[in-house]
């Protein structure tokens, strides 16, 4: 398929790489896709009027260089569209990217695009109080993983090595809560626990944190989400093994790892914390969120 480009970037992303990279890009996409929208503010209001500005040269394959934050905020408007989206490395974390099998450095991807193919994923759709509403990609995070994407957003480390430094600082400082969780399950059936927890996270694609596979399990196009969790840890050479198995893919094998294939789930903290998106704040308080089955269309290494 012959794509007409437009390529959308964030000078904000991965402490400024995204837009130094931005040039090579637009070359390396095909001859006249050099449009280039710097969203300079970073705000949503902006990216419509990039967004907007790209379908009006239309492109019929959006390319999106930055964070996985902003890459969230650009591809979700394309949700339902014959738009395809082509996610490039451009932040810290990449973590959108790496579940979508796509090469890790904006080199590589440069090189192999025109090998991916078309593929539809599911998108998370997220609802809080007062009508609150945002689409994501990726993980939702309310517990330990939103204190470590805190801390990561504060440290100066430019890095992916900036989440695993936050996860050490999160993990000694960290004390599980309780939550309220309902919701329905994969076979229809409703639940709803009480319990504290130091994990509380609803996955879409499993990654978060610079490469950190919450949920290997998690699927992008099952039409499904999952809940994680994982039981409080009273010791801490304990909270040393599972901060191990987290930075070398295996938490799923600690003993308090819990995870519940939903529909979709409601999770209420009954503590203060800022709930985590993508890698960008969210909101304080109840978040509930479902899936959209392939809702968008992406270009990828074959699943």
């Amino acid at each position: 398929m012959n794509y007409r480009v437009a390529l959308l970037t964030s000078h904000r992303s991965g402490r400024g790489k995204a837009a130094e990279n931005a040039q090579l890009a637009a070359q390396k996409l095909g001859e006249g896709a050099a449009l280039v929208f710097d969203n300079r503010e970073g705000g949503t209001g902006d990216i419509a009027e990039d967004v907007t500005a790209a379908l009006e040269r239309s492109a019929n394959m959006v390319a999106i260089l930055g964070g996985d934050g902003y890459v969230a905020k650009v591809a979700t408007r394309m949700a339902g569209t014959d738009v395809t989206v082509l996610p490039l490395p451009g932040g810290r974390g990449n973590d959108f990217v790496r579940a979508l099998g796509i090469a890790p450095t904006l080199r590589e991807v440069l090189a192999k695009w025109h090998s991916y193919v078309p593929r539809k994923i599911d998108v998370m759709r997220l609802r809080g109080a007062g009508g609150r509403c945002r689409d994501i990609l990726g993980v939702l995070s309310n517990g330990i993983d939103a204190a470590v994407n805190d801390a990561a957003n504060k440290t100066v480390v430019p890095t992916a090595l900036g989440y695993k430094i936050a996860l050490l600082w999160a993990a000694a400082r960290f004390r599980p809560d309780l939550y309220e969780i309902s919701g329905i399950s994969e076979d229809g059936a409703h639940f709803s626990l009480t319990r504290r927890s130091f994990l509380a996270a609803v996955s879409n694609d499993g990654m978060f944190g610079g490469g950190i596979n919450v949920c290997p399990s998690s699927k992008l196009d099952d039409g499904l989400l999952e809940l994680v969790t994982h039981d409080p840890i009273d010791s801490k050479v304990e909270l040393a093994r599972v901060v191990k198995r987290a930075l070398t893919g295996k938490i799923h094998l600690s003993p308090g790892y819990r995870v519940r294939r939903v529909r979709e789930v409601t999770v209420t903290p009954l503590f203060p914390i800022q709930a985590f998106a993508d890698g960008d704040p969210l909101w304080q308080g109840m978040v509930m969120a479902r899936a959209l089955p392939k809702h968008l269309k992406v270009l990828a290494p074959k699943g």
